[in-house]
């Protein structure tokens, strides 16, 4: 969803009624019911929460003060982890304006908390969000992309790579039956095959290998992580 930035898109928007990812509060009298919503968008796919719309979708707009702006960042420090939520205002009347919060979701943030409770998004609903999930969530989010190990080394080079050590792993793969047919002679081909060169998205393996480059602090992390991938390979044959 484009997020307006005048009260034609605006009116687009709110024909579309409330739903999954969009949801309407007359004023931020109902500030901390829209941050629960917020919570579930943070949750979910993102959305939308728009303050000053009628549940009908009529943009009756609210006046927008210091106090109100500043109620609105003192709710946001009850979410955990933080959030940086984008805060549209469009104009509606002369004195009125529509708050429309635009959420991304992350799952990096995921699960996300307000006032130390997690919430979801049903429908055009918002839920307190069950234990279970939370709990999956959570696991979900210690063990994502987002982790060191999975993300792209910066100012590595194939050339600063050990490649006795891409040939070991490669090795060990093969021989527990994961790596099959051709994998050519370069380095840059052997990673790609092994899908752990940034910006291939084919495996969940990590992104790197024990090097002989000048940065000691990436040369340590990078030969932990492949021998746990080394290791799992392992155990897993």
């Amino acid at each position: 969803m484009k997020i307006p930035v005048n009260r034609t898109e605006l009116s687009r928007l709110l024909k579309r009624g409330e739903g999954p990812a969009l949801e309407f509060k007359r004023s931020t009298a109902e500030l901390r019911e829209g941050m629960q919503t917020v919570c579930a968008f943070l949750n979910g796919c993102g959305g939308m929460v728009l303050f000053g719309a009628r549940s009908d979708g009529m943009p009756e707009g609210q006046q927008v003060s210091d106090k109100t702006l500043r109620e609105i960042a003192q709710a946001f420090e009850r979410f955990e982890p933080p959030v940086n939520i984008d805060i549209r205002r469009v104009k509606v009347k002369d004195d009125r304006e529509v708050l429309v919060l635009s959420v991304d979701s992350s799952i990096a943030s995921r699960p996300c908390l307000f006032e130390g409770r997690p919430y979801e998004r049903l429908e055009s609903a918002t839920c307190r969000m069950p234990q279970e999930k939370y709990e999956k969530l959570l696991l979900e989010r210690v063990h994502s992309r987002s982790r060191w190990e999975n993300a792209p080394a910066e100012e590595v080079e194939p050339r600063d790579l050990d490649r006795d050590e891409v040939f070991r792993i490669l090795d060990a793969a093969r021989s527990s039956g994961r790596l099959i047919g051709s994998i050519g002679n370069r380095v840059v081909d052997m990673l790609d095959r092994l899908g752990v060169r940034a910006g291939t998205e084919k495996s969940s393996k990590p992104r790197w290998c024990s090097s002989a480059g000048p940065s000691c602090r990436i040369t340590r992390n990078a030969s932990c992580a492949w021998r746990g991938s080394e290791e799992r390979i392992r155990r897993s044959s």
